[in-house]
């Protein structure tokens, strides 16, 4: 099991601000389990990020989300290919927008 500890989890969260921590779990009977640091997407890799996706390129808006939203953990066993579909399955939902509401002024 690869875990991330408080003191990297509080270095990670004074560095970039707001983290959330990803979890993987491969195989529960032989606890193969990576957590992973995320941390909030800005507005630069959230346009990068897009203009991959509108132009059908998902290797290259992946591999972006990865590569900038990942700040921590077993870094190594995203080349699993199990282990990076859980991470990506649970990044592309970490760009969603925002609820917003208009109302009446």
């Amino acid at each position: 099991m690869s875990q991330l500890s408080e003191n990297e989890i509080a270095a990670l969260k004074e560095k970039y601000g707001k983290i959330k921590i990803l979890t993987v779990t491969v195989d529960e009977e032989d606890d193969e389990t990576y957590q992973f640091a995320v941390r909030r997407p800005d507005r630069s890799l959230m346009s990068m990020a897009t203009r991959y996706a509108s132009d059908n390129e998902i290797d290259k808006f992946n591999d972006v989300l990865v590569k900038n939203l990942i700040v921590g953990g077993d870094i190594a066993a995203l080349e699993d290919g199990i282990v990076y579909m859980g991470v990506i399955g649970e990044l592309a939902s970490t760009i969603e927008p925002a609820a917003s509401f208009l109302k009446k002024a």
